[in-house]
């Protein structure tokens, strides 16, 4: 069959440190929503069971669970993997169960193994996962994804695998709960997210309806997985799925409100039951085969959801931990680690000995009881580099009653950290309350000593033992920080931290008596475009389909900027882009740099910054447009979509963008808004004043639609005014402009649809008569797949622009 062609609401996310818009809470709701069909099937089955399944797309899959081996470890008796074999239609396979493990594809399916029996019991949760026979196994169809696009993300905003993490199955052992003897284990069902606490936003991995928050629960929710507590949030999606956040420093929304997925719910902490490391603990409950509430795992779900987002070209994974006991055999794990183009050219481990080794498996042995952190790294056939740690807890069991130290170790914030700016790391150490942690930050820089307290008191918010710190470079930092206690055993831990070249601009627009200018020079001295601005829209290179996953938006933007020379060299001087794209809005795309309630998409925010800064080293500028038509309604109201200008000025501020003027909205009179403070003259004026009051000296405008007039009042608000050619004739154009000219503003078109010969005339007649002129090639450069070629885009158009840019 056909890949499938998903519809879903529109929504998207949130980013820390921005303006937040509250919410409106719907009327508080008591009924259980009707459940929509999920795109997996589960069941459950006994070694030597076989059951037939209908798959999402209707085909049919037998499956036969033959064997099942659990191995153990000797300190606890812990199962530390499980291994399924499986026979699907006929075809035979080994499956390890969760840690770490995504589904494979076989015979025609996709299928994972999330649970096994013995990761049941003994358990102190119970049995969370309502699982009563051997082992469940998760089927897909081929090549499907495995949630529904565009309805399910990341529940942190934050890196992935950034600190340390304790995934579906995996005992838990960051606050030193791996103790020799102790059965009573706590194998880890959901997904704990180690973070810097107090900074690192938790967000809605879905749409739903909050059932629980901060102890308080709808009426109607008994027969479900809800258990209050006041720092966790329950919220049901429309498949009738529960979905846990728990150990919450903050929690801001309240029972009975309905949210957007990516909407912020609060900050990461330690409340709660959370051992006293800072961490979201994450997971999903759902009906299972055996008819009652139980786990969904959720590894593979969050995975799928990150990777569409950020979309990373390498991902090393040395994770599960290890337990061993001292002179016992350790068997590192690096094969889990992930290349978008399947190009792992290298493992190469470096071990805290100083000793290293090649290849995807390493063996060691310790010899002394400590909390090891093994650096993993990995490297692709393009030469890029990503690194990982595998954390080994070694104790020596004649001595159960004395146990190492373990470290916790985090830091903020983790996207576009660039050089020279601040970066907070926080650490917290377990089992001693002796000595200090030191940090390493890997740049040659003088360690640095901090002192936590132990976990002494769990709660406690000074807890963590904070510092700073700046790297003056760009470059990866293997950060490292330990703690010895008075027996001299030590707890070490690293991360892996990610510094970007600083931005110095280059390029600073302005406008003089009515002229543009670059730099402090007026734009095309001596020619006859001289002080305007010729530009062309180009909003899809930075383009996104939330909803098609299949869809590459760094590659799209990758083959932008391999033209943007070239487009500059004939005379454009700037861009348009859009932080809602444009067309093909109409298309049903999930297009928007918004959260719902107005913060940013690190995501897309990168991807335009991309494009900003490369414009910026050729001394072009940027029109950034913050709204289009059909795609605001990923803000649920007027105070969202104020937050979101705010954000927007406030970012262009903070990056120090001086190439850029905005765009508050596109064709602001399009019936395609759905908010009257976007479709009226008076909210666009708002808005305007608005970005000014946040960013001091930006230039602000918004564009009318393609008739080429301009409401006076706004004329008078605006710093510049953006008109619209594209419904407009050659003949109309210069009564258009002189009827702006009062204004004394620079009118400057950057949406006109003509092509060919007629675009050049009215390319011509705008300069002419002392406008600026932009082109929007309507199907080469607004339809998917998006083509640019430079000046072959259109010939007559580009040397058109060309000889009336040169002198």
């Amino acid at each position: 069959m056909p890949k499938p062609t998903f519809h879903v609401a529109i929504s998207g996310l949130v980013g820390l440190t921005q303006v937040q818009a509250a919410l409106p809470a719907a009327p508080v709701q008591t009924q259980q929503p009707a459940a929509a069909q999920p795109l997996v099937r589960s069941v459950d089955l006994a070694v030597g069971e076989e059951q037939e399944l209908v798959l999402a797309d209707g085909s049919r899959v037998r499956v036969k669970l033959l064997s099942l081996e659990e191995t153990r470890d000797s300190l606890r008796q812990a199962v530390r993997q499980a291994r399924v074999k499986l026979q699907l239609n006929g075809t035979s396979l080994m499956l390890t169960a969760a840690t770490y493990h995504l589904p494979v594809s076989v015979a025609g399916v996709q299928v994972d193994c999330p649970v096994t029996g013995g990761y049941t019991l003994p358990n102190p949760k119970a049995n969370p996962w309502g699982l009563y026979k051997d082992a469940r196994i998760r089927l897909w169809p081929g090549g499907w994804p495995w949630m529904r696009p565009g309805t399910f993300t990341c529940p942190v905003r934050q890196r992935w695998l950034v600190s340390d993490t304790q995934m579906a199955n995996e005992p838990t052992f960051v606050n030193g709960d791996e103790r020799p003897g102790h059965t009573n284990i706590y194998y880890h069902y959901g997904l704990d997210f180690g973070g810097a606490e107090g900074l690192v936003e938790v967000v809605s991995a879905t749409d739903g309806l909050v059932v629980s928050a901060a102890g308080q629960t709808l009426a109607g929710y008994a027969d479900s997985p809800v258990r209050p507590r006041a720092d966790v949030i329950y919220i049901v999606d429309e498949l009738g799925w529960y979905y846990r956040y728990s150990h919450l420093q903050t929690v801001e929304v309240r029972a009975g409100q309905r949210v957007r997925m990516g909407q912020r719910l609060g900050l990461l902490g330690k409340e709660g039951g959370s051992g006293g490391w800072a961490h979201l603990h994450f997971d999903i409950t759902r009906r299972q085969p055996s008819g009652v509430w139980g786990i969904e795992e959720a590894y593979a779900y969050v995975w799928e959801a990150w990777r569409n987002e950020y979309r990373p070209k390498l991902v090393a994974v040395a994770r599960p931990h290890q337990l061993a006991a001292v002179g016992a055999p350790v068997v590192l794990d690096g094969s889990k680690s992930w290349s978008a183009d399947n190009s792992i050219m290298e493992y190469r481990w470096h071990f805290s000995d100083g000793t290293t080794t090649s290849g995807p498996v390493a063996w060691r042995t310790y010899h002394r009881p400590g909390t090891y952190s093994e650096v993993l790294k990995v490297t692709d056939r393009h030469g890029r580099a990503a690194w990982d740690f595998a954390v080994v807890q070694v104790l020596d069991p004649t001595r159960p009653d004395q146990l190492p130290p373990t470290i916790h170790a985090a830091y903020a914030p983790t996207f576009d950290v660039r050089a020279g700016d601040q970066v907070t790391f926080k650490v917290r150490s377990f089992r001693t309350q002796e000595g200090h942690e030191t940090w390493d930050f890997g740049d040659g820089t003088p360690p640095v000593q901090v002192r936590s307290d132990g976990n002494a008191r769990v709660h406690d918010p000074a807890g963590y033992a904070i510092t700073t710190h700046r790297f003056d470079q760009a470059g990866d930092y293997l950060v490292r920080v330990q703690r010895t206690n008075a027996r001299g055993e030590t707890a070490q831990g690293h991360l892996w931290v990610q510094v970007a070249q600083a931005f110095r601009p280059r390029t600073v627009i302005s406008i003089h008596q009515g002229r543009w200018h670059l730099n402090g020079q007026v734009t095309y001295r001596g020619a006859a475009a001289e002080g305007l601005l010729m530009n062309v829209r180009m909003v899809n290179a930075v383009f996104e389909d939330r909803r098609k996953p299949e869809f590459d938006p760094e590659a799209n933007t990758d083959r932008f900027l391999a033209r943007l020379p070239d487009y500059a060299a004939h005379g454009v001087r700037a861009f348009t882009l859009c932080l809602q794209g444009g067309m093909p809005g109409y298309e049903g795309a999930l297009n928007s740099a918004f959260e719902p309630d107005g913060a940013l998409r690190p995501a897309y925010l990168a991807r335009v910054r991309r494009v900003i800064e490369a414009c910026d080293r050729l001394g072009v500028a940027v029109i950034l447009g913050c709204f289009y038509q059909r795609q605001d309604q990923v803000l649920p109201d007027a105070g969202a979509v104020r937050a979101a200008v705010t954000n927007v000025a406030a970012w262009i501020r903070r990056a120090g963008l001086s190439n850029v003027v905005l765009e508050v909205a596109n064709e602001f009179d399009h019936p395609g808004f759905d908010h009257p403070i976007l479709r009226s003259v008076d909210g666009q004026i708002e808005l305007m004043n608005l970005a000014r009051q946040t960013a001091p000296g930006l230039l602000v405008s918004t564009s009318a639609s393609g008739h080429g007039r301009y409401p006076d009042s706004l004329a008078r608000a605006a710093d510049f005014l953006l008109i619209h050619f594209n419904n407009t004739s050659l003949a109309d154009i210069p009564a258009r402009i002189h009827a702006l000219k009062t204004y004394g503003k620079p009118i400057v078109c950057n949406e006109d649809d003509k092509q060919g010969a007629e675009a050049a005339q009215a390319a011509a007649l705008c300069v002419a008569h002392g406008a600026s002129w932009g082109l929007m090639l309507n199907k080469l450069n607004q339809y998917v797949p998006f083509e640019f070629h430079g000046a072959a885009d259109d010939p007559v158009v580009y040397g058109k622009l060309k000889e009336l840019t040169t002198p």
